[in-house]
């Protein structure tokens, strides 16, 4: 599951995040145009958003008592490092902040899933380069559709 998983989203990720302005253009009027910026800073939930399919994981383990945790980062993540990044930097602070949240959790993520014995750095190998194909795909379209 997790394969298709990142063919789908690592690949999406990487094509919002090049072209995440076109996007925009193509599909909204002038007042818009400062939410490309943001399509792509928020494209990089979908690259981390791998640690969401671990849930899943943990419920067929029978290992629920996990979940409050991952939940508690996340509600940390809201109330504290969004309005700390919107204090730092404003409006890009707090967005960039929401574009990389889930990177609290994959470290957590990480140690229990070596746990089990089911990490594959492989796979996150793999799921890397189908970001990197997304990317030159969504710099393709923004050549070629400017």
């Amino acid at each position: 599951a997790r394969r298709m998983y990142d063919v789908i989203s690592m690949t999406s990720a990487g094509a919002l995040f090049t072209c995440g302005p076109l996007v925009v253009h193509l599909l909204y009027d002038d007042r818009y145009v400062s939410a490309g910026w943001m399509l792509s800073v928020l494209s990089c939930s979908l690259i981390l958003a791998r640690g969401e399919l671990y849930n899943s994981i943990y419920f067929t383990l029978g290992k629920t008592k996990l979940l409050p945790i991952f939940s508690g980062i996340a509600l940390l993540t809201l109330f504290i490092l969004v309005p700390w990044g919107h204090h730092l930097a404003g409006l890009k602070g707090a967005i960039w902040v929401m574009g990389l949240r889930h990177l609290l959790v994959l470290p957590v993520h990480y140690y229990f899933l070596s746990k089990h014995h089911l990490n594959r750095f492989q796979d996150a190998a793999v799921a890397v380069l189908y970001w990197v194909l997304g990317a030159l795909i969504g710099l393709g379209y923004s050549v070629v559709l400017q």
